[in-house]
């Protein structure tokens, strides 16, 4: 019972990063392999959190990061 809770927690977290597609395939997430292309979301598609979005926009307004690096 425990493993399958710890299966399903690590799909939930890993629904930030990884594509859906692989997920839904994947009968093990241990064994997902994170080379392949397409296994991993684009930047701009990863969702952080509202508070981490939130504290990133006020960090790149008040210029203390350089968004080009």
């Amino acid at each position: 019972m425990v493993a399958q809770t710890s299966q399903e927690l690590m799909k939930l977290l890993l629904n930030r990063i990884i594509s859906c597609n692989v997920l839904k395939q994947a009968k093990d997430v241990m064994k997902i392999d994170l080379s392949k292309s397409g296994t991993m979301l684009d930047h701009t598609e990863v969702d952080v959190g509202f508070i981490a979005a939130k504290s990133l926009k006020e960090l790149v307004h008040s210029k203390q990061y350089n968004v080009s690096k």
